[in-house]
């Protein structure tokens, strides 16, 4: 199996990766990064730097085919419509929606050959939304649609979403101080569950489609 996991360096991306190397035994796996890279020494995992909030300078060496590919990638700019600059809009835009779709897009022929799951982490904000999220939660809406549409124009392939609530994580605790809130991982889901949701689309039987996970802390 070939593996491209993409926002590898820390949190839910960092935990898929761990995971998929510890199930599969002959798994090759390419980790994106942006400018940290993923604390993981082992031969089968190759690293490829590449910044998305900008265009797609090159693209890894996946080889002629690829098995998975998993979007963990994602900036969360908070801030009022009124006030929300175009620059965070557009880091939103770019590093959730048009990166991962660049990425997907030139890739399509070695997915289409290995008959390939696609899965992106969305969020609970691709699904509702709420004051000072505008521009996260339009990025994720946007993200799915884009996840909707692939899926019908290419029924070679997988692609399915997951919809995880705030989830415990470096980037949720600068979402807690935006917010000025009191940090409290308790109240999220962690890192596992998401982890646990991506590994059973990872592991589902090739005669079904798994489109949507929606998941929500409980309590």
């Amino acid at each position: 199996m070939k593996a491209l996991v993409t926002g590898a360096s820390s949190g839910v991306g960092l935990a898929i990766t761990r995971e998929l190397l510890n199930t599969y035994p002959d798994i090759e796996i390419i980790a994106q990064y942006n400018s940290q890279r993923p604390e993981i020494e082992d031969e089968r995992l190759h690293t490829w730097q590449s910044d998305f909030t900008q265009p797609l300078a090159d693209l890894p060496a996946v080889g002629d085919s690829l098995d998975l590919l998993i979007h963990c990638a994602g900036v969360c700019p908070l801030g009022s419509c009124a006030e929300s600059t175009r620059a965070q809009w557009e880091e939103a835009m770019s590093v959730n929606l048009h990166s991962p779709a660049e990425l997907t897009a030139a890739l399509l022929p070695q997915l289409k050959k290995a008959g390939a799951h696609v899965i992106y982490i969305n969020s609970g904000a691709g699904m509702n939304t709420r004051p000072l999220w505008g521009a996260y939660s339009a990025s994720k809406f946007a993200a799915r649609a884009w996840c909707e549409a692939l899926r019908q124009e290419n029924p070679e392939i997988r692609v399915s979403s997951i919809y995880p609530g705030r989830i415990a994580t470096p980037m949720q605790e600068k979402v807690v101080e935006f917010l000025g809130e009191t940090w409290n991982p308790s109240k999220y889901l962690s890192v596992d569950s998401v982890k646990a949701a991506a590994m059973a689309l990872v592991k589902a039987p090739a005669d079904c489609q798994p489109q949507d996970i929606v998941l929500r802390p409980r309590g």
